[in-house]
């Protein structure tokens, strides 16, 4: 728009987002706000070139953000500063997803899954009267690598996080969930955060304004809700419920484990590369990381410790990681459920290789 036109007539369905999202910016005042457009157009991170856009056009950005500068009067929307602008992004696909489901339901659709990437809407449940199974995506992990399924009956289920859109420039990741007052990605401990809600555009919007408000804030927030639910990862990878979000976990597929900050694994070879780490038994801690899980990998790395120098070769690799892997498909367990005499043969086992 032009910067002398400020009052414009919305349809219906525009209004309804504009509404959700002042809403949702006076409730976590400011942290997520509707008025983020200068900042997300001047961030590109879809690009190769991973460019931080310069400081000083940061500061400009941000000073055009105050979600206050907009008023919505029924279909009437008014714009109060010539540099405000807007941006639906946080809540367009949510709504849509909604309008979708009230077709089909309307057409006669009793069961169906409605997928735009990253929402999910459910209409009822399976044709076996079952509830809908919906994977929570692993972090920094490929989109279709879950680590937990979700049981969903006519409910959705949206995420959002710091490996979506994103890049990584000397050792910071530069992610889209922006925050309005600096006009930097957020760095607040949370990787992600998904929620559960019958309306697929408060699941929309609440990712990202509970990300924005951060863990404490975020989980208040949803327990203060009726009938929505939230599942937060943070940092070091925990996972942290909303008051009865548990319930709705059909299985946990595997631990969390960080992604690789300290390390890379070199699947094609098994050799490990690293830098600095806390583990002086680094083989054994990326072989048990990889086949066990951080805290199991940190417990078993306590027992067999190895020259802090020492690298082994490819071949004592495999073979460290087949033990692992033989381990923990034999026992169904992990280290710490082990009976002691179990856990002495693993040890012993590894210290020999």
């Amino acid at each position: 728009r032009s910067a002398d036109e400020t009052t414009f007539t919305v349809s219906d369905d525009m209004a309804a987002m504009i509404s959700e999202g002042l809403h949702y910016s006076e409730v976590s005042h400011g942290a997520y706000d509707l008025t983020i457009e200068p900042l997300s157009s001047l961030w590109n991170f879809t690009s190769d070139e991973h460019v931080i856009p310069a400081e000083d056009d940061i500061t400009a950005a941000a000073e055009r953000v105050n979600w206050k500068n907009v008023k919505l009067d029924g279909n009437t929307l008014t714009f109060l500063s010539p540099d405000t602008t807007i941006d639906l992004g946080s809540i367009a696909k949510g709504y849509i997803a909604d309008r979708m489901k009230d077709y089909l339901t309307e057409s006669g659709v009793e069961s169906a899954i409605i997928n735009l990437g990253g929402n999910v809407l459910c209409v009822g449940e399976r044709t076996n009267h079952q509830p809908f199974r919906i994977g929570l995506q692993k972090p920094f992990a490929d989109y279709a690598t879950v680590f937990a399924d979700l049981n969903i009956d006519d409910m959705s289920v949206v995420s959002s996080g710091v490996y979506e859109r994103h890049f990584e420039k000397n050792g910071v990741n530069y992610h889209h969930l922006l925050n309005p007052k600096t006009g930097y990605p957020y760095q607040n401990g949370l990787v992600s955060v998904t929620i559960v809600s019958p309306r697929s555009v408060d699941g929309d919007v609440l990712s990202t304004t509970c990300f924005s408000m951060g863990l404490d804030k975020g989980l208040e927030l949803i327990n203060s809700m009726d009938g929505i639910y939230a599942y937060f990862i943070t940092d070091d990878y925990k996972l942290i419920y909303s008051d009865g979000a548990e319930a709705f976990i059909d299985e946990i597929k595997e631990k969390l484990k960080a992604h690789d900050k300290n390390f890379e694994y070199d699947k094609e070879h098994l050799v490990i590369k690293a830098e600095l780490f806390k583990c002086s038994s680094l083989p054994i801690y990326s072989s048990c990381l990889s086949c066990l899980g951080m805290e199991n990998a940190e417990y078993i790395c306590k027992e067999t410790v190895r020259p802090k120098n020492y690298f082994p070769s490819p071949e004592e690799c495999l073979k460290i990681k087949a033990i692992l892997e033989y381990v923990s498909t034999r026992f169904r367990k992990t280290p710490k459920e082990k009976t002691e005499k179990e856990l002495e043969e693993l040890i012993d086992t590894l210290i020999e290789v």
